[in-house]
């Protein structure tokens, strides 16, 4: 009984098979026609994106992600822009940036008719960006330097007070061990004993601060060693998305052609049951 009835369908179908061929055909050509358009729509219009790493000094970023995304999207790079690329001043950039979470990346992008001249211009703010962040590195590097030598210099000091200090504690125990057992001279004992306890706390004092600066001067040469200055990771380039086209194009053609056979397939269907029924409709 299934049998009689598949072939039965089978029939159907193949007694107007042309019907299904035509819409199968006529989905092809809409649907081919349709991403063409869109196609050529996209490929007139692209989006051409860079990558810039910020740099740090230590574990300082050269400049904070948020703000030079805060900057790029105010414009405040594009008259820098127009005048290095010879640009009319009422030409819109439309540059978008974009930060990415928990990183120093931000992202360019610009979209256009023309990628060739949206990459120069992205080009450009990469330039722009770079030289200015390496301007800051060589900033903070020469404040760094700066701080190592006045920390060295202090320490330098510090050094030379503590051997002065050292010099008056030997002193001043020969002068206690020379009038320790004379009797006249416990007042002067005393306040020698005092001196000596003074000495003693000033070196104990000196010494704190030189380990203090000490660590401070080897943290900082530390940060003027792991120092990473700004780089595009990403040059200038027409995003991935835009390359696959031709791709979408022919998914959509194939799409297109199996739903235009199913449509024809259920028309081919609909046909038959009216012909082989109107009679009886047109009596209802």
């Amino acid at each position: 009984m299934a049998e009689t009835e598949l072939i039965e369908y089978i029939e159907i179908v193949l007694k107007r098979k042309r019907v299904v061929f035509f819409i199968f055909l006529l989905a092809i050509i809409i649907t081919g026609l349709v991403s063409y358009l869109n196609l050529k729509a996209a490929r007139e219009t692209v989006t051409t994106v860079s990558v810039i790493e910020i740099g740090t000094v230590g574990n300082r970023a050269i400049e904070n992600p948020i703000q030079l995304v805060r900057k790029i999207n105010n414009q405040n790079f594009d008259s820098l822009i127009k005048k290095r690329l010879n640009l009319d001043t009422s030409f819109s950039l439309d540059i978008k940036a974009s930060s990415l979470i928990h990183t120093n990346l931000v992202k360019l992008e610009r979209t256009s008719k023309n990628p060739e001249q949206d990459k120069k211009i992205l080009e450009t703010l990469d330039k722009i960006i770079l030289e200015g962040h390496q301007k800051e590195l060589n900033t903070q590097k020469e404040i760094l330097e700066k701080e190592i030598e006045r920390g060295e210099k202090e320490i330098v000091s510090i050094k030379n007070e503590i051997s002065s200090l050292e010099k008056q504690k030997e002193k001043i125990k020969k002068e206690i061990e020379a009038i320790s057992n004379d009797p006249e001279k416990v007042v002067l004992l005393n306040v020698k004993i005092h001196f000596l306890n003074t000495v003693f706390s000033g070196i104990s004092q000196q010494e704190q601060r030189l380990h203090t600066i000490s660590e401070y001067v080897a943290r900082k040469k530390l940060e003027l060693q792991n120092y990473q200055p700004s780089k595009v990771v990403k040059e200038p380039s027409i995003s991935k998305e835009e390359k696959f086209g031709l791709k979408n194009f022919l998914i959509n053609i194939i799409v297109g052609g199996l739903v235009g056979g199913l449509v024809g397939v259920f028309l081919v269907f609909i046909l038959d049951f009216w012909e082989k029924n109107k009679g009886r409709l047109r009596e209802i």
